[in-house]
């Protein structure tokens, strides 16, 4: 699959704050017009607001951000990005960005994505690391998927609790769809903790062959939530993961 060099411009920016601070934005980029051919998982590098490479001052830094969007959603891309302090294209971002902006891409990279054959499927994720995990939910629903789709998701308090109308009316409107969330500094239904721990005493299936999980978080949350499954009784060769 070749890459490719193209810009989009923002036609709509969703921000998630938690104590009055942005957490993360979604922002949504009309490509209209590109022909973006790309999987469920991988991502895009970006450039936004001139920002100089480190590097290389002469030359324009590019970040890598997981493409949330599904491929049947022809001239877009939708992009859920952490809004860091220190100096980037995402901070960026979090302090300038408006609609109507331009952003350049280039992709799509990344060997993260879906099984071809698969029974049931289970997503983990906390954080931004749901962006790539969205476009596989997507794509999923969009193809109609019969198995099971377990989906974990683990975040601070319910101002950053990424797309969750969206998830909330996937399990209303999909009965093979299957929504656990867990809050880590505030109380959800009554409880607070970290997903791990709702993964490790969740209630699968003995007979795991043909389901396939997919994890993405930052480095030490990924190791924990691929420890907990593998102890659950899936294969290494079932787990598939993203850190960063």
């Amino acid at each position: 699959m070749k890459f490719s060099e193209f810009e989009g411009k923002i036609t709509k920016i969703t921000d998630y704050s938690h104590d009055g601070k942005s957490v993360a934005k979604v922002f949504n980029v009309d490509i209209d017009g590109v022909k973006l051919d790309f999987l469920p998982g991988q991502f895009v590098m970006i450039s936004a607001g001139n920002v100089p490479s480190p590097i290389d001052p002469s030359r324009l830094k590019y970040s890598s951000m997981s493409i949330c969007s599904a491929p049947h959603q022809k001239g877009l891309i939708e992009l859920c990005i952490r809004m860091p302090d220190h100096p980037g294209v995402s901070k960026y971002l979090k302090e300038h960005a408006k609609t109507g902006e331009k952003i350049k891409f280039k992709g799509p990279f990344g060997t993260f994505r879906m099984v071809e054959e698969q029974s049931a499927v289970v997503f983990v994720a906390t954080g931004t690391g749901i962006a790539p995990l969205m476009s596989m939910l997507r794509h999923l629903l969009h193809k109609n998927f019969s198995g099971k789709i377990w989906f974990f998701y683990g975040c601070r308090s319910n101002d950053d609790f990424l797309y969750k109308k969206e998830l909330m009316e996937c399990q209303k409107k999909h009965e093979n769809f299957e929504l656990h969330a867990s809050f880590s500094k505030a109380m959800l239904e009554g409880r607070m903790g970290y997903i791990q721990e709702i993964v490790k005493n969740h209630v699968f299936p003995e007979d795991k062959a043909g389901i396939h999980a997919y994890v993405c978080g930052n480095p030490v949350s990924v190791q924990q939530q691929t420890e907990t499954l593998k102890d659950k009784g899936f294969e290494e060769k079932s787990l598939h993961f993203e850190k960063w």
